[in-house]
């Protein structure tokens, strides 16, 4: 079993085995650019296990500053317990420590996310609780989009101003996020002022949502609502619908909506 960084030319053997284990999860292009045009991309961040020429394991990790986030784990399903994963995590583990990482993180890592953690109670989460993970509350979640409804009326620059500032005071460490959404045009966000800021990606995406803390109800359900309709107003790209982000700090999204799959996060003290 040979273990060592891919580049570019193994694309094709690493997209054979995500299709292996994740059958129409994601296109060629989505794959090469959640690996190559992640901002913090290093290719000896990458790791890969072949045998006989063919690709049975993949790792992707990125780090920024003292944290590392394990953006994706795959391993051939006529290739797992033969310790192939564990090698994979512990290698990276090492390089990452030696490079100054203190705690590796299995969650989302927006917008090029692969997968924010195993599925909940599934295998995946048993591996990572034995290679020393400790799981996180609040595991995230794909939804279905149920509505039909036209889309909302996009923010004018006075909107989007007037969310900028208010995203600039609420949105805390997220607000890079919440800014490069505000800076498309038309916005991927919805904003009102009494109700907060709400960020959605037609046919991809919906949430985070911030609010104040004395929102009303009503105000509330009406925020998500149009967020949701704006995200709906797409077909949706994945066939599991619409992912919905939570991240520390966010507001929930009510609406009816039907959980599709959920995955649960994980952190490690890296020593």
């Amino acid at each position: 079993m040979e273990i060592r960084n891919p580049d570019k030319t193994h694309l094709p053997q690493v997209l054979a085995l995500l299709e292996r284990c994740f059958p129409g999860r994601w296109t060629p292009d989505e794959v090469a650019g959640k690996v190559f045009f992640d901002e913090h991309y290093d290719p000896n961040h990458v790791w890969m296990a072949r045998e006989k020429g063919q690709v049975l394991g993949f790792l992707h990790t990125v780090q920024a500053g003292e944290t590392a986030w394990m953006k994706l784990l795959a391993v051939d399903p006529d290739a797992r317990r033969r310790g192939i994963g564990r090698d994979l995590l512990s290698r990276a583990e090492f390089r990452l420590h030696g490079e100054g990482v203190k705690e590796a993180r299995i969650e989302s890592t927006p917008p090029l996310e692969f997968l924010p953690g195993p599925v909940e109670a599934g295998p995946g989460c048993d591996f990572f609780v034995a290679c020393g993970y400790t799981p996180q509350a609040g595991a995230e979640a794909w939804y279905l989009p149920a509505l039909a409804r036209p889309a909302p009326p996009a923010l004018d620059e006075a909107g989007r101003q007037q969310a900028l500032a208010w995203g600039r005071e609420h949105c805390g460490p997220w607000f890079g996020w919440a800014e490069e959404a505000l800076a498309c045009r038309p916005s991927k966000a919805v904003f009102h002022p009494g109700a907060g800021l709400c960020l959605t990606e037609p046919g991809v995406s919906l949430g985070p949502l911030w609010m104040p803390p004395d929102v009303a109800p009503g105000a509330l359900k009406a925020l998500a609502g149009e967020a949701w309709a704006l995200a709906s107003s797409v077909v949706p790209r994945h066939a599991l619908g619409l992912r919905l982000w939570l991240v520390p700090g966010s507001g929930p999204l009510p609406g009816g909506l039907a959980e599709a799959e959920a995955y649960r996060p994980f952190r490690k003290t890296l020593q």
